[in-house]
């Protein structure tokens, strides 16, 4: 009788090392949207209405079990209440969170108080990694000795409950990496502890509060989230070493107060809508080391601050429109050995910015307007910009008495006249309303809808007032001047050789005295359309020109703007359908995007946001203050490093 053949252990170890592979690629799979919006509901249903607890929650709970001390008994609800409100833990991280001995719990970690030696509390949560789906719950307000909380690299939704603003002991608090939703964090304004923040690669939304530029703070991580608005002048009061705004949508300008940052070593700008000329504060930050401002909308000449610059390492100013001169001095900071301006319209650099000039400095100088450099701008991309110099002595970023800037293109800039511009197309040769030289406010089938019987003027129009087909307010033949007939002026844009404007001596639309107040048809006057008024000629109280979609709605063209120009006061003109007009956004959380998942939260109408940008650079947090005394048991290092899939910033 033959034999079996013997046991194969080595077959025996591949089909069991395939066995675990199929089962954990299984279990890490990502939330699907419908599951997403489950775990929001669940935390909006169990919220209190305020967000935060009742009084003495844990004199409420029927608990069986004895606890060393009541502090623990309170942990052991918060984190129970925290184990029910996870949805999916493919590691099973919280399966022996169960019994009294909290702190034998899985990324839980206790140590004696700092108010009682005698006594064990949990001081700090280190879930990193996990890989938990869930929501946190509003009894994490029961964790009052916390001092760390880490919960970079998971899957929880939701919104930061208003309770966790108990935790008065809190020195470092890491969320990134998951996918919150909702505003600013504030409940992190009312920790006096707190050392280190980060919330990065989240959709948190809306304004960052000035409020956290004033903490005594070592590092702050706001990037790849949806911030909108200016960086608070407040930047300056910061004692950071290491602050990070990149991949948001912040606009506006670069804060002056950015030369009081003694303590800086790092910040980041990259991928925002920031705009105008840099501030020669910049130039007082001789500790900083990594100087990112790529990826904007800067304009002008770098200025000759920079050379204050004394420990820079890195600077990355690529992806604006910055130009003039790069000059030499700039490239020969003493600890310099990377300079990048591509993608620029810089029209001459010194020798030693030459790439390969200096073997231990890396420059990159493509896509410039320089022609003896290979691959060089068109001399008609140069031209439009080139011909337009920005005098930075004027510009309000840079601490002239311009205006900041509005739109990425710094196109169609405005002065206090409507519809006359300075700089830029469609400027105007007078300050008079409505005066241009090549043609303004043309109109393709008739603009004012009226139909008049008498006089002259008489028109007949199918569209809404000042419909165009191109150009923006061009025109073929001048602003309504003409040499005979009604509207005949002497002096200026609608001037009289009377007294009301638009009166005229003889022919129709003649007043007498209000404006666009006519004898026989009212043609050109309205009570509640475009172009009505009271009191003067064109002033509006309700949509001018404000439109959806239309000619004016674009991405990267002019009139893309980052802070809605020609605002009325009750609507935004020229309203784009970019993301960083303040009105294009709903007050609901809805729909959200991230790391390509997508989240439902509310059920809402859907917002699309775009999926943040790879990133190029790893940051490292620094060391904790040294004089915060921290439980021994928690190291002087921060444990959460930059998420896996998202290296750096």
């Amino acid at each position: 009788m033959t034999k079996p053949p013997p046991f194969s252990l080595p077959a025996f170890d591949c089909f069991l090392l395939f066995f675990f592979f199929f089962s954990f690629s299984s279990v890490v799979l990502a939330l699907t949207d419908a599951e997403a919006s489950f775990i929001a509901q669940r935390q909006l249903l169990t919220l209190p209405e305020d967000g935060d607890l009742p009084e003495n929650i844990e004199y409420k709970v029927d608990i069986k079990l004895t606890f060393p001390n009541q502090r623990l008994k309170r942990a052991y609800i918060a984190l129970q209440a925290w184990k029910k409100a996870v949805y999916s833990d493919p590691f099973n991280t919280t399966g022996n969170w169960h019994g009294p001995h909290v702190c034998d719990y899985t990324g839980v970690v206790c140590a004696p108080a700092l108010d009682d030696p005698n006594i064990a509390v949990v001081t700090g949560v280190d879930l990193n990694g996990a890989d938990i789906a869930g929501h946190l719950p509003a009894e994490l307000g029961l964790l009052t000795d916390v001092a760390m909380f880490h919960l970079n690299s998971n899957r929880f939704c939701g919104i930061i409950p208003k309770s966790v603003s108990r935790l008065k002991l809190m020195h470092e608090f890491d969320v990134s990496n998951n996918r919150f939703v909702g505003p600013f964090p504030s409940v992190v304004l009312s920790w006096p502890a707190l050392k280190f923040i980060d919330v990065r690669f989240n959709d948190f939304e809306g304004k960052v509060p000035q409020e956290l530029f004033k903490k005594d703070l070592d590092a702050i991580f706001l990037n790849n989230n949806r911030f909108t608005s200016t960086i608070p002048e407040s930047l300056g009061e910061s004692s950071a070493s290491v602050v990070t705004f990149a991949h948001n949508n912040f606009n506006g300008c670069i804060p002056k107060s950015i030369g009081n940052m003694k303590n800086l070593n790092e910040i980041i700008f990259k991928d925002n809508k920031l705009g105008g000329c840099f501030p020669s504060e910049i130039g007082k930050l001789a500790n900083v080391n990594v100087f990112d401002a790529s990826m904007n909308s800067f304009t002008g000449v770098l200025p000759q601050s920079f050379v204050g610059l004394i420990g820079v390492e890195e600077i990355d100013i690529s992806g604006n429109k910055l130009t003039g001169f790069v000059p030499e001095n700039i490239c020969k900071l003493p600890k310099l050995n990377n300079l990048t301006y591509a993608y620029n319209y810089f029209n001459g650099q010194g020798d030693m910015c030459v790439p390969g000039s200096q073997k231990d400095i890396a420059f990159d100088d493509t896509r410039n307007c320089l022609r003896d450099r290979p691959k060089p701008r068109s001399a008609k991309e140069c031209a439009v910009v080139i011909s337009r110099p920005v005098d930075c002595s004027k510009d309000k970023c840079a601490g002239g008495g311009g205006s900041s800037p509005t739109t990425p293109s710094n196109a169609f800039s405005t002065t206090t006249s409507p519809f006359s511009t300075t700089t830029g197309p469609f400027s105007t040769t007078t300050t008079g309303a409505f005066t241009t030289t090549t043609g303004s406010f043309s109109t393709t089938t008739g603009s004012f809808t009226t139909t008049t019987t008498t006089g002259s003027f008489t028109t007949t129009t199918t569209t809404s007032a000042f419909s165009t087909t191109t150009g923006a307010f061009s025109a073929t033949t001048g602003t309504f001047s003409s040499t005979t007939g009604p509207f005949t002026t002497t002096t200026g844009p609608f001037s009289t050789t009377t007294t009301g404007a638009f009166t005229t001596t003889t022919g129709s639309f003649s007043t007498t005295t209000g404006s666009f107040t006519t004898t026989t048809t009212p043609a050109f006057s309205a009570t509640t359309g475009p172009f009505s008024s009271t009191t003067g000629p064109f002033t509006t109280t309700t949509r001018l020109f404000s439109t959806t979609t239309g000619p004016f709605s674009s991405t990267t063209g002019p009139f893309t703007t980052t802070s809605c120009a020609f605002t009325t006061t009750t609507s935004c003109a020229f309203t784009t359908t970019t993301t960083t007009c303040p009105f294009s956004t709903t007050t609901c959380v809805t729909r959200l995007h991230h790391n390509n998942h997508t989240q439902w939260i509310l059920l809402q109408t859907p917002v699309n946001s775009p999926h943040p940008r790879a990133p190029t650079r790893t940051v490292e947090a620094p060391l904790p203050s040294e004089e915060f005394i921290m439980p021994t048991i928690i190291g002087h290092q921060y444990a959460s490093p930059p998420p896996p899939m998202f290296p750096g910033y």
